[in-house]
């Protein structure tokens, strides 16, 4: 799973050190959100595709501030419960009523942009379920 956009930008308000690393007021820092959900040393089997680890009730307390898809603190996203509910409604829906299989030889890709997607097509096969 990935973030609807790739990152955030900060400005530092004073000097600071991040890691190493001096940071000078003034500065922009851009905080990478899919690098943060893909972090090993907070998630066991950060490469594998698990939405599961995300629920409420899996995330153990140092892993709830490395979750942030929708940005954190007071400049989070204002619209992220309806896109998480929209989210759930569509898949759900469509997951009910269809099996959804990838193309022979499709290996989807993402494209880095600053708001993500594919790269190019993806082409898969529905098929109606049975009722």
């Amino acid at each position: 799973m990935y973030p609807p956009i790739l990152g955030l930008a900060r400005t530092a308000k004073a000097d600071d050190v991040l890691g190493d690393y001096p940071i000078s007021a003034g500065t922009t820092v851009m905080v990478l959100i899919d690098s943060i959900h893909h972090n090993e040393r907070v998630w066991d089997d950060a490469k594998t595709f698990d939405p599961a680890r995300f629920l409420k009730e899996n995330l153990q307390p140092e892993q709830r501030k490395a979750h942030m898809p929708f940005g954190a603190g007071k400049r989070m996203c204002i619209a992220s419960g309806f896109a998480n509910l929209e989210a759930i409604i569509g898949i759900a829906a469509l997951a009910q009523n269809y099996e959804l299989d990838l193309l022979p030889g499709q290996q989807p890709r993402r494209e880095v942009t600053f708001t993500g997607g594919p790269e190019g097509e993806i082409l898969m096969r529905l098929r109606k379920r049975d009722r």
